[in-house]
């Protein structure tokens, strides 16, 4: 009886942790998703400091490849990731654990990163392409009426690293594209001058509305909105919000004419 005790406790102890698990085979475990995530935002950063590589008709292609080479790194196939995203959409508690450990992991990264550019006596490391995500808050928003909480937003007074011709992008990944949502990004000039775009240049998962400031004019304030407009209790999962400020792009600026703009000056 003794022989079979500790195989008894063993057999035991294996069911406890599979019982303790809580993805099912079929979807990648908590920390092998955050260790995925981790890449892809690191993947999406890179692609934001090299605008005008991603930026042309090539765009799509290459952002597709990065992708790729990311779930390759991680041995995981595309049907899986979709299939992992869908099951963590419907797990919503989960999923936050889930982004709270990549927010460490990457917060961490960067500590580390800083650190060693300290240690070495270069000062913090600078953007590359004077590129920079503006978000300041959590990159991940649970939006539903049963928490009150139907909208997103942000509102910034720019600094001295703001330039004339500054390109700003809002972007985020809908665990739910079905659901409706309403967005815009908005500068107001010194001027009384207001450009607006609504415009959405994303996909069914992800939305992204960029906005070409005017060369001519200085910035006064730069801020968004989004307003989730469910038909009953349905929760909205958003991930992945970034708010990416990149220099103007002389090939690109022909994009203003697509904003709206409106005078304020005039109704005084």
């Amino acid at each position: 009886m003794r022989l079979f005790l500790p195989l008894l406790l063993s057999l035991s102890l294996m069911q406890m942790l599979v019982a303790c698990s809580s993805t099912p085979d079929y979807v990648l475990s908590e920390d092998d998703m955050a260790a995925l995530l981790v890449d892809i935002h690191k993947g999406e950063s890179y692609v934001d400091m090299h605008y005008n590589v991603y930026s042309d008709s090539r765009s799509d292609s290459l952002r597709k490849v990065l992708r790729q080479s990311i779930l390759r790194k991680h041995n995981v196939s595309q049907e899986l990731f979709d299939t992992s995203l869908v099951w963590y959409g419907h797990h919503i508690d989960t999923y936050i654990e889930v982004y709270d450990e990549v927010i460490k992991r990457l917060d961490d990264e960067d500590k580390q990163i800083v650190a060693e550019s300290r240690k070495a006596g270069s000062g913090v490391p600078m953007a590359a392409g004077d590129s920079i995500d503006l978000w300041n808050s959590s990159p991940v928003r649970i939006l539903s009426r049963i928490y009150r909480d139907s909208i997103m937003s942000f509102d910034i007074v720019p600094d001295d690293n703001f330039r004339p011709g500054d390109v700003f992008q809002w972007r985020f990944r809908m665990a739910n594209p079905e659901f409706p949502i309403d967005a815009f990004v908005a500068i107001d000039y010194d001027d009384g001058i207001v450009t607006l775009t609504s415009l959405n240049d994303g996909n069914d998962n992800w939305k992204q509305f960029s906005l070409q400031s005017d060369t001519a004019k200085v910035i006064k304030r730069i801020y968004g909105f989004a307003l989730y407009k469910p038909s009953g209790k349905e929760v909205l999962m958003v991930d992945s919000i970034q708010l990416v400020r990149t220099r103007i792009n002389k090939n690109r600026y022909y994009y203003i004419n697509r904003q709206q703009t409106f005078n304020l000056s005039r109704k005084k």
